[in-house]
């Protein structure tokens, strides 16, 4: 996925220069001051009213510069509300009253080219932005000459809109220029001094040079730290930037703890409505999503594109950003429709404001490829990932992180049609951009190293030597005897494991040598382990569903190992070894049901908090199927309530995972027993479960072999048999003829006779 975090930014707003004023205008001054006071409390509500009332004085007797003024700062009231609407109807006002009435250079005309350049940014319109901030500068220059810090606030302003347009020689030029100018006049400890090394930082990180990137945050933040206060919401977009930061470095931990105080802040600061809290909300979203937590992912990005659609509007480039990373949540939940709606949504809207050569465009038609290459479509796919480099080769140059994803993207696909030679040469292309940007122990590099191990089938020696490397980087190892914790999502250690453990199986197969099946053994036995520390980390079921699903490849082969151990030497706990890999594959849902039912039992709990869990479980329950039927008469959905439905179906989830995470910290005997993986004996089965004289038959259908466990009173027993015929359809032919039966009507001769059919079919390959 390219689903972009936000970076944030900092403007720079001109002063207020405050005048003398007549008599008659007294009131005016008063409530403007005090508007001022609410304003740097955050009180903008306040604010906007009493400037209004000044605003009436000073529209019957002038000044027009203060007319202007009250216009200037009502808008920008009304920004930091994220009411855009209004901010723009003001700040319009000022620029169209300050053309009509001031000086060409006059202060407050060019202050109000400014704030309205920074709305049109916030817009996503950057070269309307530009328009405004070279009016304003054009003005300064003639006015004060080049060395003003007006000048430095609109260079720092116009290098943001060149950010956003992917124009990076120009912003660095103007971030450069403006901090120049800011140390001269300023000294090296102020504040904005320090917003010239957070943009720079910013603009570092756009380039994907994340160490330089982490440089300038460090420096703003020593910056600020000595003058400005520790609410200050500049230091929510710092530990929002440096959140970002190590999550593109692989840091998803630390990442994960900034993310969460930044939205935390930002909601105490902002509200819970304001458009930064959208941006926290898909920033977390998106580290969720790269750590395989896709469901939560989904709620974060859900929640964020009602706040932007609300504040932005429908069409804004941040909600296309949205449902591109919805989408991509689709398309890891196999829900391919809504992958694909989504994704050609957010390329259409990123087409019709930025045109066909804006990296963001290149986001699409990277995470389209994505979606083709799932669904099996290479050429398409490989159709979508050029379009992609080539736009990210001239926007970013040849040593971006997003370069090295389309050169692996490619490789992928030309090894998943067998063109071994040229998936090679990609992936090494981009083996050479990770290892210069990211270092040589960033989890992208080991999952290069993966895909590298599968481009040489007929050579296992340098498969595995490639695969041992990529372990070693994630800070995992076959031979360990406690499990160390990857410093990456399970995906590429689960790649890493999964491919090594095939090729291991596949040696033992072909040369009949048991130290293969032996290293094929540890191999699948540290694989599992991974997959368990992942589910437990995982606060939402359906996404510990989709990783049992996604890697359901190990556990079918795990048991494959414990059958052939079994074969060899007939040994009780091989037999139970592979029964307790089944029983760990099953439907999650199924057994934190369950599960649930055995740790309500559980002493060491408060009832409050048992109590707590359970209600959360049904609000959300009840909440859910609210907005299942709503969604559903969506042509007669009241929009303002299903979009208050969906808020509190968050808050609930977010009360939900508080919930969980304090069952893990303080209660980890109990947090086991109800969402730990189960075990379940062959034994314990035999003694609580078989009734005497009765055989129980259970089965495990993997891709290749149906396994069959038999309990008796005799014992038990494993069996297995190739998967040559098609048991899922006989099974849903036999399913169908039982459900047309009707034990009052005369059974159609054709149903039974194919009811017939299909229970000897079954019964002669499964019991047979």
């Amino acid at each position: 996925m390219t689903g972009r975090s936000l970076l944030l930014v900092s403007w720079l707003l001109f002063s207020c220069w405050m005048h003398a004023q007549p008599a008659d205008t007294l009131v005016a001054g008063q409530l403007g001051r005090k508007a001022d006071e609410l304003a740097a409390d955050r009180q903008f509500v306040e604010a906007i009213e009493l400037e209004k009332r000044a605003l009436d004085i000073y529209l019957f007797t002038g000044p027009a510069q203060q007319e202007v003024e009250a216009y200037w700062k009502i808008g920008r009231y009304f920004r930091q509300l994220g009411d855009y609407d209004s901010c723009h109807a003001y700040l319009h006002l000022a620029v169209t009253t300050g053309e009509a009435e001031l000086a060409f250079d006059h202060p407050t005309l060019l202050k109000s080219y400014n704030s309205l350049g920074i709305y049109h940014y916030v817009a996503g319109e950057c070269e309307e932005a530009l328009e405004y901030y070279r009016r304003a500068l054009k003005a300064w220059l003639q006015k004060s000459g080049g060395r003003t810090l007006e000048v430095a606030n609109l260079y720092n302003n116009m290098a943001i809109c060149h950010d956003r347009l992917d124009q990076f020689d120009r912003s660095l030029d103007y971030y450069e220029r403006a901090l120049s100018i800011r140390e001269e006049r300023l000294g090296p400890d102020d504040p904005s001094v320090g917003e010239s090394y957070f943009n720079l930082g910013t603009c570092y990180h756009y380039l994907g040079d994340y160490n330089r990137a982490l440089d300038y945050y460090q420096q703003a933040r020593e910056v600020w730290e000595k003058k400005l206060k520790p609410d200050s919401p500049d230091f929510a977009s710092l530990y929002n930037n440096m959140g970002v930061c190590y999550q593109n470095k692989g840091d998803y931990r630390r990442a994960e703890e900034l993310l969460t105080m930044v939205l935390e802040r930002t909601i105490r600061l902002q509200g819970p409505r304001h458009p930064d809290v959208a941006n926290a909300y898909n920033n977390l979203g998106l580290n969720y999503y790269e750590q395989g937590d896709f469901n939560k992912a989904l709620v974060f990005f859900n929640n964020a594109l009602a706040i932007r659609r609300e504040k932005l509007g429908d069409r804004h480039p941040l909600s296309a950003s949205l449902y591109n990373n919805i989408g991509n949540c689709y398309r890891m939940k196999k829900d391919y429709r809504q992958a694909l709606s989504n994704c050609r949504l957010a390329l259409e809207m990123r087409l019709e404001r930025f045109g066909d050569q804006h990296r963001e465009v290149a986001d699409s038609y990277n995470d389209l490829g994505l979606y083709y290459e799932e669904v099996g479509d290479y050429e398409e796919a490989l159709k979508y990932y050029h379009q992609a480099l080539a736009i990210n080769l001239d926007k970013l140059g040849p040593n971006h992180p997003a370069v090295a994803d389309s050169y692996e993207r490619i490789g992928r696909s030309q090894r998943l049609q067998g063109q071994l030679e040229a998936s090679l040469w990609f992936f090494r292309k981009a083996l050479a951009v990770r290892e210069t940007v990211l270092g040589s122990e960033h989890p992208d590099v080991a999952g290069l190293y993966v895909q590298l191990a599968r481009c040489f089938p007929g050579q296992p020696d340098q498969a595995l030597d490639l695969c041992d490397q990529a372990l070693q980087m994630l800070g995992l190892s076959v031979s360990e005897q406690g499990l160390a914790v990857a410093r990456s999502t399970p995906f590429t250690p689960l790649d890493a494991l999964q491919t090594k453990g095939e090729i291991e199986l596949k040696q033992y197969l072909d040369t009949d040598r048991q130290e293969w099946l032996q290293r094929a053994a540890e191999t699948y036995k540290l694989a599992l382990r991974v997959i368990d520390e992942a589910r437990k980390v995982y606060q939402e079921p359906a996404s510990k569903q989709l990783l049992l699903d996604q890697y359901f490849r190990i556990f079918e082969k795990s048991l494959e190992v414990q059958y052939l151990y079994y074969q060899l030497t007939c040994e009780p706990a091989y037999l139970e070894a592979a029964f307790d890999i089944s029983e760990n594959s099953k439907n999650v849902l199924l057994m934190e049901a369950v599960q649930k039912s055995h740790a309500e039992h559980f002493a060491g709990l408060p009832d409050k908090l048992l109590q707590r869990e359970n209600d959360l479980l049904i609000d959300l329950s009840f909440y859910e199927q609210q907005r299942f039927k709503a969604e559903q008469s969506s042509a007669t959905a009241n929009a303002p309530a299903l979009r208050d439905l969906r808020s509190h179906i968050f808050d609930l989830k977010q009360q939900y995972y508080l919930l969980l995470d304090t069952l893990r910290e303080d209660f980890p005997d109990y947090f086991q027993l109800r969402y730990g993986r189960p075990v379940v004996s062959l034994a314990t089965l035999r003694r609580e479960v078989l009734p005497p004289g009765q055989t129980l038959l259970e089965y495990f259908v993997g891709d290749d072999f149906l396994y069959l466990f038999i309990l008796s009173d005799d014992g038990a027993e494993l069996m297995r048999t190739r998967l040559d015929f098609p048991l899922r359809e006989w099974v849903r032919d036999l399913r169908r003829q039982l459900l047309q039966f009707h034990p009052l009507r005369s059974a159609d001769p054709m149903n039974l006779q194919r009811y017939e059919q299909r229970s000897f079919q079954l019964y002669y390959h499964l019991l047979g």
